[in-house]
């Protein structure tokens, strides 16, 4: 049975892209049979890693081409799969139609990653209905949980639930929240921890994933870490 698995997180930049291609990725060094999906159709961010743009999932909520079409991979194997970054795309990105496009994934792969919208928009929640499963990310500073705790609230009321979520760029800086504290504050299992790392960002900026670059840096390690987590759930 395939688990579609969601990546949330209630702003931008707090690294939701960066966590769902590299988990991900590391399913797929595990040989989980594995993609992962570009579930934000009116801003697009696999487009930072990825350069190739010429098939995307709009293609398919047009009806123009079939999802299994439109599949991209990388050269260390990781399936994907993009959103169109053409104006006439994000004005109307077709979304009510994105979850009878990646549902014919099913019993294709093991895992299907969804990378949603970085807002409590209608269209994320749309793009959620899609998901089975839901991991939130937040950072470790009280702004950060407020908001993630407010996205949790937020989603419980339209009886979506958490399996769990995930602290990134974490600095062990004595202004940062624990662990503990935060889990007391979500009420939700932590399945990993990813300090902040200047190799992603350097990674980011050449269009490579951390978990290529290299399996034995701490990211990469953490990554690997609630990779292996999710696959025994």
């Amino acid at each position: 049975m395939t688990r579609f698995l969601g990546i949330v997180g209630s702003k931008g930049g707090i690294g939701k892209t960066t966590i769902s291609l590299n988990l991900a990725n590391s399913l797929t060094k595990m040989k989980i049979s594995t993609i992962a999906i570009d579930g934000d159709l009116n801003s697009p961010d696999f487009s930072m890693y990825f350069n190739n743009n010429n098939k995307h999932i709009n293609q398919v909520n047009e009806g123009k081409e079939s999802i299994f079409e439109i599949i991209n991979q990388t050269e260390s194997g990781l399936n994907y799969i993009t959103s169109s970054f053409k104006l006439d795309h994000l004005h109307s990105p077709n979304i009510s139609k994105f979850n009878n496009s990646i549902s014919k994934l099913m019993n294709k792969f093991e895992f299907v990653i969804v990378d949603t919208g970085s807002s409590l928009s209608k269209e994320s929640m749309i793009v959620t209905n899609a998901c089975s499963e839901l991991l939130l990310i937040t950072e470790p500073n009280s702004l950060s949980v407020k908001e993630a705790l407010r996205t949790k609230n937020i989603f419980e009321h339209f009886n979506k639930n958490f399996m769990g979520f995930i602290i990134n760029k974490q600095t062990d800086s004595k202004f940062e929240l624990k662990s503990d504290e935060i889990k007391q504050i979500l009420q939700l299992p932590l399945f990993g921890t990813i300090k902040k790392d200047k190799i992603i960002n350097d990674c980011l900026h050449n269009n490579i994933l951390s978990t290529d670059y290299s399996l034995h840096i701490d990211s990469s390690k953490s990554f690997l870490k609630i990779a292996k987590r999710l696959s025994k759930k």
